[in-house]
């Protein structure tokens, strides 16, 4: 429930004299004398002369009225009736006609806390009277209390309840006391009979009973009073003042606590807090009653919305009778086509029926919720809210004069001055150009206005603003525009002579169909423009549009003629091309500045964004595409102009510079990796001459697509070529600036060249050149890490650094790597954690470092040379390190490849391994890294196994040779070949070797045969390799016998075969 005294404030000045609606049945019409400013009073019955309503009461969900009706000023002949808020579908509810039988009249109707019931008074003639219950959803009627003796008068329930029931009745000598009802037993809580007690009314939990008292010698005076139940015992005015001069008080709600009462002397309703403390004249400071005038507040008096109820004859002039009036808060009214009447007195079950007569009683600042239905529109000359329905359907269908002086043209809205600070929203707007129905919205000189979410169809020109600053304009759709000799325009904001400053507008949301066409000018969705044809510059005019924002918006075309997105310049003549007034571009540049256009979709126009005469604007995060001109188009005055992260692809040319001066594009998307085409070196969307393109992106930035402009949802990657024209600062540095601003860690790709690279890099980055020698990637400057996540630098991808690197305070060192780079500075950590720094070429003069910084391993040579090595002879990084350093030991290539599986394999320095491979030979080492099975192994097989045993140095046993000559063997003997192997180190017996015999002998041509051959077993017992030669066969003569091992050696001797 709202409450009165938000609503109402607390004025205390004079206000106007307001103005009464016809009745509904249109039977009379009068001025209101109440004055209260920032209520509206209408009647909402139609009673004739002598009709008269009292007792009204408004239910508590706003929606109904009850009230006791008579046809005469008096108590007879009255019934209980039954009302829609708005005063119509009224029907009797009382049990029987009055003045029938022993029913002499109902009085005094009350509703029930959930509004489901209607106490009231059946008043008899000879019996005492009942208190009656109407039950409005079953239609029925019970009995409350019937008493025998008295007269009941003007209960109320009791709280929430609907059984138990306040009440007064005459005592004895002459007084009046308040009782309750508690469904059993009639209870007098006052009992003072010098007093006269009446109308009481509880509060929601029927705790307090507020009541007036009077007509007495002990209170002649009328007073309104409360009675508070304190642990059963019912106290008067326990923290209360009397309010003197006053009857006929109620609750404005059952949990409000304020009260709304009668002035006894001047029939003022006023409103009194809890205390008994003057809150506000309901009925206005300047008014009071004159003879015969009567004014009563209603039972349950403030409604849903603040509205509340009162009967008055005020309105009836000579007409006898009284009427049920509704106050609505001209701060909150309502309007409905179908149901209202701009008679009715605007709340939001008796609304008006036109917007004009919203917008004409609605206070400045107010609200006015128009609900679903066919309108004509309004002109709005005060700060107002017309709010249409949430589901829609509040269609504006017929228009006002666009200017006080023509109504040939038309438009849904005119906001004149005085409009400032208006808010339309949920409006659609159905113009007619052929009948002149250009425009939704057509303001001249009106700031802070918001437009939001309203749908506009086939305008001229839509949205317009005249020299008004401060705007919302926001989640509208425009389907349709139509050309006029002009116009085709969605939204229009723009400054003109007369109209000098349009700054600080946003629009923003907004989703545009602009597909008007036309064959000498431009139709855009949206326009900011200071336009100066047909005579309106003056040269000492100020002209201002500063800081006005383009954010968000959706702008679709079938790439029509002169179809534009946005277009923002100085129109500056007329014709084509223009006739303008000599330097006027030039004296206007700056006009327009600090202009922000971004988040934007403009797809499928002929120019996307038409630029002209601009200083300061920034074009960022908008999706350029499929535009059948060009994406972005400048010409005339360029000053600080600035395009980044913008998505340019698929149009007929990406961006074109008619101006003569620089243009900064870095740092935007052309529709492919290699960059824009045109100018630029890649195959994406043109540039023209004087764009600076370089850096760019190399990947489409927009991550949701489901969102107008792009959308960055992760990481970009950015590529810089030394491609002219330079940045300020420098191609690299301009995207390390862009990285920083980006909001993911990002990654910068840089090609071969010399940059500066003196940027601090402020945000996480992997920073690389492209695949190639570190030597033709150059970074000069000192280069500052202020952030965290930082990469510079990896395999293949490195930079030559001919400045310092340093992490600053308070940085993650332990975050930050950089590797693979020919770093000819020093290195220093001021962070905390340890840098890592390793695999870097530090120069001829080693490392210089500062703090904590991981340097090993290092590279000895340049990176290039450490690349060239792993990929010449496929080795890893460390290997290739190792490499580097035999070499520099002096082994040849081959040695030292020999010597790196040697390290590899057991462990052994690079002085070691090339001392092995330098005494025993590359293919020993080779052979014994081959064969071995353990370093021991390898051992044996490099340094040979030791022999042992008998004659012949140890190869044999048998027959002949004792005295050293040469062993001799008769044909058919057996020869007993024997071998002894020990370890050369260790002298342990060798039992796994591979021991192979053969013997040949030499031809009288001089070539060998070989006449046996097999290998020989080891015998554990003799701890020998053994095996008898079979001689058999063979023919006389001198014999080579070859005993062969596994490590490479053998050993050869000769026997004789002789006849036996």
């Amino acid at each position: 429930m709202h409450n009165i005294l938000d609503i109402l404030g607390r004025h205390t000045g004079i206000g106007l004299i307001v103005a009464c609606a016809c009745l509904v049945s249109g039977t009379m019409a009068c001025a209101v004398p109440f004055d209260n400013p920032d209520l509206y009073f209408a009647a909402v019955t139609s009673a004739s002369d002598g009709t008269y309503y009292r007792s009204v009461g408004l239910s508590p969900d706003g929606t109904k009225l009850i009230a006791q009706k008579s046809w005469s000023d008096g108590s007879s002949h009255t019934e209980i009736v039954l009302l829609d808020a708005d005063g119509r579908n009224e029907v009797v509810i009382s049990t029987g006609d009055s003045q029938q039988g022993d029913i002499y009249a109902y009085m005094t109707p009350f509703w029930s806390d959930d509004g489901s019931t209607v106490g009231f008074v059946e008043v008899h003639y000879t019996t005492a009277n009942r208190v009656l219950s109407y039950d409005l959803a079953a239609n029925t009627t019970n009995v409350v209390y019937a008493p025998t003796t008295g007269d009941v008068c003007n209960p109320d329930f009791v709280g929430s309840s609907t059984e138990e029931i306040v009440f007064w009745q005459y005592g004895p000598v002459g007084g009046a006391d308040l009782f309750i009802w508690d469904g059993a037993t009639a209870t007098n809580i006052t009992n003072t009979p010098n007093y006269k007690e009446y109308e009481p009314v509880s509060n929601g939990d029927g705790s307090i009973i507020l009541f007036w008292s009077g007509e007495t010698a002990n209170e002649p005076i009328n007073t309104t009073h409360i009675l508070v139940n304190e642990l059963g015992v019912w106290t008067k005015d326990v923290g209360f003042t009397p309010i003197l001069d006053s009857f006929w008080p109620f609750w404005t709600g059952r949990n409000d606590n304020l009260i709304g009462l009668t002035q006894y002397s001047t029939k003022d309703v006023e409103l009194y807090d809890s205390t008994g403390a003057f809150v506000v004249d309901l009925t206005g400071p300047g008014y009071e009653g004159g003879a015969g005038q009567w004014n009563y507040f209603g039972f349950t008096g403030e409604g849903p919305v603040g509205e509340f109820v009162i009967t008055s004859n005020a309105l009836r002039g000579v007409l006898a009778g009284r009427d049920i009036i509704i106050a609505a808060p001209r701060s909150h009214l309502y309007i409905d086509a179908a149901d209202g009447s701009d008679v009715f007195p605007g709340t939001w079950q008796a609304p008006f029926a036109t917007i004009s007569k919203g917008v004409l009683e609605a206070s400045s600042g107010g609200t006015v919720e128009v609900a679903a239905g066919s309108y004509q529109g309004a002109v709005i000359d005060k700060q107002v809210h017309l709010d249409g329905s949430d589901i829609g359907g509040t269609n504006i269908s017929t228009g006002v004069g666009y200017s006080p002086s023509s109504s040939a043209l038309t438009t849904a809205f005119r906001l004149d001055a005085g409009a400032d600070g208006t808010t339309i929203d949920d409006m659609t707007v159905l113009c007619l150009p052929g009948a002149g129905y250009y425009f939704a919205v057509f303001s001249r000189g009106v700031d802070d206005v918001t437009l939001d979410n309203i749908t506009l169809y086939d305008a001229v020109q839509g949205l317009t603003n005249w020299g008004g600053s401060g705007w919302s304009i926001l989640n509208n759709q425009v389907i349709g525009t139509v050309a006029a000799n002009g116009g085709g325009i969605g939204i229009y904001v723009g400054a003109t002579l007369g109209n000098e400053t349009a700054s600080n507008n946003l629009i923003q949301g907004n989703v545009i169909g602009s597909d008007a066409s036309a064959p000498d000018y431009s139709c855009p969705g949206i326009v900011l423009a200071l336009d100066l044809r047909y005579g309106r510059y003056d040269e000492f005019a100020i002209y201002d549009l500063g800081g006005n924002r383009i954010i968000g918006n959706t702008i679709a075309d079938s790439g029509v003629l002169n179809g534009v997105g946005i277009e923002v310049g100085v129109i500056a003549g007329t014709g084509n091309p223009p006739e303008s007034v000599p330097g006027i571009l030039a004296a206007t540049l700056g006009a327009i500045h600090d202009t922000i256009i971004s988040e934007n979709t403009v797809m499928g126009e002929y120019f996307g964004l038409y630029l002209y005469n601009l200083t300061g604007t920034d074009v960022y995060n908008n999706i350029l595409s499929g535009n059948t001109s060009v994406g972005i188009g400048l010409w005339d005055g360029n000053i600080d102009n600035v395009f980044r992260y913008n998505s340019i692809a698929g149009n007929a040319y990406g961006l074109y510079n008619g101006t003569g001066s620089l243009v900064d594009a870095a740092l935007n998307w052309w529709g492919d990796a290699s960059g824009p085409s045109g100018e630029g070196p890649g195959s994406g969307d043109a540039v023209s001459s004087d764009v600076i393109f370089s850096p760019w992106l190399g990947i489409d930035p927009d991550g949701d697509p489901l969102l107008p402009g792009v959308q960055i949802t992760g990481p970009q990657t950015i590529i810089v070529a030394p491609i002219d024209p330079e940045p300020a600062g420098g191609y690299l540095n301009a995207a390390i600036v862009g990285s920083n601003d980006l909001p993911f860690d990002d990654v910068i790709e840089v090609r071969h060249g010399i940059y500066d690279a003196s940027e601090p890099i402020t945000d996480g980055v992997t920073l690389v050149s492209e695949v190639g020698s570190a030597a033709h990637t150059i970074l000069n400057g000192d280069v500052s890490l202020d952030s965290a996540d930082i990469l510079i630098g990896r395999l293949r991808q490195g930079f030559t650094l001919n400045g310092s690197i340093t992490v600053r305070a308070g940085m993650d060192a332990s975050t930050i790597h950089i590797n693979w780079n020919d770093i000819l500075g020093m290195v220093g950590n001021s962070g905390t954690g340890t840098l890592d720094a390793t695999f870097n070429y530090w120069g001829e003069d080693g490392p210089d470092t500062l703090g904590a910084v991981a340097i090993y391993p290092l590279l000895p040579i340049s990176s290039d040379t450490i690349i060239g090595y792993m990929d010449e002879h496929r080795l890893s990084a460390l290997d290739a390190i190792d490499f580097a350093v035999l070499l520099d030991l002096y082994l040849t290539e081959r040695e030292a490849l020999v010597a790196v599986d040697l390290m590899n394999t057991f462990g052994f320095s690079e002085e070691e391994a090339a001392s092995i491979v330098e005494e025993y030979g590359t293919i020993a080492v080779n052979r014994a890294l081959a064969f071995c099975s353990d370093y021991q192994d390898f051992l044996a097989l490099l340094m040979g196994y030791a022999s042992g045993g008998g004659g012949g140095g140890g190869s044999y046993l048998g027959g002949g040779g004792a005295d050293g000559g040469m062993p001799t063997f008769a044909v058919g003997d057996l020869i007993p070949l024997q071998l002894e192997l020990m370890h050369p180190v260790t002298g342990e017996p060798i039992t796994d070797a591979v021991v192979s015999y053969s013997v040949c002998r030499t031809l009288p041509d001089g070539t060998a045969e070989i006449v046996l051959l097999g290998v020989m077993k080891y015998d554990g017992d003799l701890a020998v390799y053994v095996f008898e030669v079979d001689t058999n066969g063979l023919e006389p003569g001198i014999y080579d016998v070859y005993l062969g091992t596994d490590d490479g050696r053998s050993r050869h001797f000769q026997i004789e075969v002789s006849e036996l």
